[in-house]
């Protein structure tokens, strides 16, 4: 039996060696490609042939999905049931007629012959030819010679010598055969092959034989008649499986059948057959339908577990490619798409089958299958899309299967095998490491890499093993051996590139440039009928979905992203139905498609969270407030190397906005927006050709427009970052005062102070910070001022700063908190200086990774009492509130759950707070990345004393590409509120959501 398999990463199945020892697997036979899945849909026909009650009468099928895992429930058709072998005592015949043959099965005539029956000289996994006395007819063509095979088969043309499955999709890909009980059988002293020929039959017997790992013994026969006739006859039967089969061979057409009840005669033509089996197996066709009834078709790939144990023939996981579209990676078989008979309009590229989930360990990354831990079988799996199916010339990259590279090639220690060799010198090599990345080859064939990117590598020529770890037992040492860490070899040194594997394959077309890059895959967890999934099962799926993700793209070093999250049909208008003192967090899916628009929110107030990616990695985040639309804005400004302010106008009228562009400089532009449309662009490509700018920019509109500003800018990584730049729509205050109640400043931080004067006449005052002396301005209108921290102290130290104007109007500030290493800026985000509140509202969260922290000065003489309620999405209070002291002139930060006693980890919601005096606050999430970065976004807090709004605007929304947005919604007038979005030229946008 082979440790390892197609598509599979096998293990030992200890029911079937309860009596013997494993036989080690070294071949390389091929059983990929759509074979596999035409196998697949034969068994999900057949399945659906078999039902015991017609379809319409079945229960719906429960599709339920538990956060980002969905779990569909056995409705009777999803899986299939036992088939034990059921043939004893039967003979079935086989009649030709034109390009096949009648059918029939009846009661057994087992043919005794002459008694002059010749035991075969066969082995465990044996073929021996011989000679026919007569010229057999079989599907049209004329055989004189027939391979005997000692796994219950006779092939023409070529021997089956394979230790391999023995199953069906062995059995579509291979020569035409005859299968009266194709299975693992072991000769033995009382359990042998026999062959007698007479003038007009041959008759081959197996008698007394027992299938490897089992003692019960079975008998049957084929007998081979010179008319054409072909007659299965059967005994004692003792077989756990096994397929019955007639089969023109590779590329015929296939039809499954009950034997058992074809008591009268029935017409097939091309692979006709039945699989018996004692073992329960998942029908992967019938769900991908029942998984499509309930969601998008947006998915590369589906990935099935299960809530209970399953046989995935003698595999432990396998994929089954459903359509392939790129030219140049699978020369065998071209282009191919069944993903129509699988619920899926053409998205859908291959289904994996991952088996019982109580087989994985509860880590994800624990190894435990050979060099294998969890994710790196899926990778294996998932791989199968594109991988492994190249060679050159001569043949010396493929090793099991022919679909996973050679263990003698070095793979960099591809999930697809192979291994990572050392080249010791003087002809003499080491394997070390194994299964833990996509090599740059499978990167080239995914579509993640060029082919100038891909650098020279091995396979080692005429190899001789010399040592091997404890435990090896691949012997004699082959290509399809499975990966081993600490092999040592002897052999000839052969440098491949990319050139000759393109030479044989092609050109993968599309190619890098225009390759997919974005994948998204579900996780599915099937239970049976009236199971309902276990929490724990859940629970564990879920964790290895979300490490598959940090998985893939660290294995692909950055190339490509990998969404697992459940998405849910696009829409033009999101309602949620929002409980009394109740939120909702919704995000969009991040399709690889990127969108541009912006949102109307009806009834509630909320805030868009703009998060940008690089890879799968948050690089940034910005948060803006959902605003009313006014005619007249002034905002900071800026275009510099690395830095430009971004402005997004969207106008919902039923009418054409027009707009004068003016800047602090003098420069003037005009545009128009078509009616519910929306235009974003950066300032200079606003005002073409303008190089460098520090100043303001003012819009004027003759209707209503909504207005935000971003600010773009590139980390030290190259990583484009934003942050939201506070805009205002209103005449400034004379004098008065604002407050930033967070600062920070040393130990990496630094804070820079922006101040506009949106006024008419000169503004002159003063930014005191609280550790020192005040800082003097004079602002002239329409001018800016900054202010930028040393960052110099070696510990963080966090502040406020207190802007005082003398004379003139109080300028619009923004405050931009930097975080930087000594590569250079990893994050920063921008807040407004704060006018005093006595009760705000904002929203909140609390997870591992994930936190929210407040802000508080108390400008006042005296004590002020601050308390905070926290409420999830129902509105229902969680935690304990929390009443905060502020002593007089006294600020203090901290982060969500240290304030709330009993704020459970994964916390969403909203946090009221209430102070007994005006208080100045902000909010900030902090979120620490994979890479340990930190990011950060000010959150705004609504003043609880105004009056929610009608309707206001996100005149930026985007998702896509490299882009989400996250919705935070709350405080609904009515119990729901609506979300519409409309893109660039007005149309209705439909956007999907996790």
């Amino acid at each position: 039996m082979k440790l390892h398999r197609l598509f599979l990463i096998l293990l030992t199945i200890a029911a079937r060696l309860s009596h013997a020892d494993a036989k080690p697997n070294h071949s390389a036979a091929n059983h990929s490609g759509p074979d596999r899945t035409q196998s697949a849909l034969a068994m999900h026909a057949f399945n659906l042939q078999r039902q015991p009650v017609p379809l319409t009468s079945l229960r719906p099928r429960a599709v339920k999905d538990q956060g980002n895992v969905s779990v569909v429930q056995d409705d009777g058709t999803l899986i299939i049931p036992q088939n034990r072998f059921d043939l004893s005592g039967r003979s079935v015949t086989f009649t030709p007629e034109g390009a096949g043959y009648q059918v029939q099965t009846g009661a057994t005539a087992f043919d005794a012959g002459q008694g002059g029956g010749v035991p075969l000289p066969l082995d465990d996994d044996d073929s021996v030819s011989i000679a026919l006395p007569f010229a057999l007819k079989f599907y049209g063509s004329s055989y004189t010679t027939v391979f005997v095979n000692t796994d219950g088969n006779l092939t023409f043309g070529v021997p089956d010598r394979e230790d391999s499955d023995r199953d069906l999709h062995h059995i579509l890909q291979g020569p035409p055969r005859i299968a009266p009980a194709f299975d693992d059988f072991l000769p033995s002293s009382t359990g042998r092959v026999t062959l007698e020929k007479l003038t007009d039959r041959v008759i081959i017997d197996w008698l007394s034989i027992s299938e490897y790992g089992f003692r019960a013994r079975s008998t049957f026969q084929v007998v081979l008649q010179s008319t054409g006739v072909i007659q299965f006859n059967y005994q004692t039967m003792n077989i756990t499986s096994a397929v019955v089969a007639l089969s023109a061979g590779k590329g015929s057409a296939l039809q499954l059948m009950d034997f058992s009840s074809q008591t009268t005669a029935a017409f097939v033509s091309g692979t006709v057959g039945e699989v018996f089996s004692a073992s329960e197996q998942l029908d992967l066709a019938a769900i991908s339908a029942a998984f499509y009834q309930t969601h998008q078709d947006a998915y590369d790939e589906l990935i099935v577990f299960s809530d209970f144990d399953i046989d995935l023939e003698d595999a432990f996981a396998y994929e089954i490619p459903v359509r392939n579209e790129i030219q140049g990676i699978m020369p065998r078989y071209g282009t191919f798409d069944f993903s129509s008979d699988f619920g899926s309009a053409r998205r859908l590229a291959g289904m994996v089958n991952a088996g019982f989930i109580n087989q994985y360990p509860d880590n994800p990354r624990e190894i435990f299958l050979g060099t294998n831990n969890t994710l790196e079988i899926l990778g294996q799996e998932f791989g199968h899309r594109w991988l492994a199916y190249v060679d050159t010339a001569p043949s010396s990259m493929l090793g099991r299967d022919g679909a996973h590279w050679s263990f003698f090639m070095d793979t960099e220690g591809s999930v697809m095998e192979g291994n990572q060799i050392q080249d010791l010198g003087n002809g003499f090599f080491r394997t070390v490491g194994a299964t833990f990345k996509y090599s740059q080859l499978d990167q080239y064939l995914m579509g993640l890499r060029s082919p100038a990117e891909v650098p020279p590598w091995f396979v080692v020529a005429n190899p001789r093993l010399i040592s091997a770890p404890p435990g090896f037992d691949c012997l004699p040492i082959d290509a399809a051996c499975p990966p081993t860490i600490g092999v040592e070899l002897s052999g000839t040194r052969r440098d491949l590139t990319i050139n000759d594997v393109i030479a044989i394959a092609g050109t993968r077309i599309p190619n890098f440039e225009s390759a997919q890059k974005d994948f998204s895959v579900a996780f599915v967890l099937v239970t049976k009928s009236g199971q309902e999934a276990s929490p724990k099962s859940i629970a564990h799926l879920d964790a290895i979905r979300e490490d598959w993700r940090n998985f893939f793209v660290t294995a692909v070093d950055g190339r490509g992203t990998m969404m697992t999250n459940l998405l849910y049909p696009a829409v033009t208008a999101l309602n949620l139905s929002i409980a009394t003192s109740g939120s909702a967090f919704v995000e969009t899916a991040g399709t690889p498609a990127l969108q541009v628009g912006y949102g109307a929110l009806q009834s509630a107030v909320g805030v868009a969270v703009v998060r940008s990616f690089s890879a799968a990695e948050l690089v940034s985040e910005a948060a803006v407030s959902a605003t009313a639309a006014a005619t007249h804005w002034v905002m900071y400004a800026e275009k510099g190397d690395r830095v430009a302010t971004g402005v997004a106008i969207a106008n919902p009228n039923a009418t054409p906005a027009n707009l004068s562009f003016t800047l602090s400089d003098g420069s003037r532009m005009s545009v128009q927006i078509p009616a519910k449309g929306q235009r974003a662009a950066f300032v200079n490509e606003f005002f073409s050709g303008l190089r460098a700018f520090l100043g303001t920019l003012t819009i004027d509109s003759d209707v209503g427009v909504a207005v935000v500003a971003l600010r773009g800018s590139y980390n030290a990584s190259g990583d484009f970052i934003i942050t939201t730049i506070p805009v205002t729509s209103t005449a400034p205050a004379s004098g008065g005062s604002s407050i930033f109640p967070m600062i920070a400043d040393g130990g990496g931080y630094n804070t820079e102070l922006i101040l506009v004067n949106a006024g008419t006449a000169m503004s002159v005052g003063t930014i005191r910070l609280s550790s020192g002396s005040p800082i003097p301005f004079s602002i002239a209108a329409g001018d800016v001022w900054k202010f930028q921290t040393s960052g110099s102290p070696p510990d963080v130290v966090a502040g406020s700063a207190t802007l005082t104007v003398d004379t003139g109007p109080l300028p619009a500030a923004v405050a931009v908190i930097r975080f930087s290493t000594s590569a250079g800026l990893v994050s920063e985000t921008g807040f407004p200086a704060q006018r005093p509140i006595s009760t705000g509202l904002t929203f909140g969260s609390s997870y591992v990774n994930l936190r929210t922290g407040f802000a508080f000065l108390n400008p006042s003489a005296a004590a002020v009492q601050v308390r905070l309620t926290a409420r999830n999405g129902n509105g229902e209070i969680v935690g304990t509130p929390a009443n905060v002291t502020l002593p007089p002139a006294a600020r203090m930060s901290a982060f969500l759950d240290e304030i709330l006693s009993g704020i459970p980890s994964g916390f969403d919601g909203t946090i009221l707070m209430e102070a007994s005096s005006p208080v100045y606050a902000i909010a900030l999430r902090g979120t620490t990345v994979r890479s340990g970065g930190f990011i950060m976004a000010a959150v705004p807090i609504f003043d609880s004393s105004q009056t929610t709004p009608d309707i206001s605007y996100f005149p930026q929304i985007v998702t896509g590409g490299a882009f989400t947005t996250e919705f935070l919604v709350g405080n609904a007038l009515t119990g729901s509120a609506q979300l519409a979005f409309r893109d660039a030229a007005g149309d209705a946008l439909a956007v999907a959501f996790q």
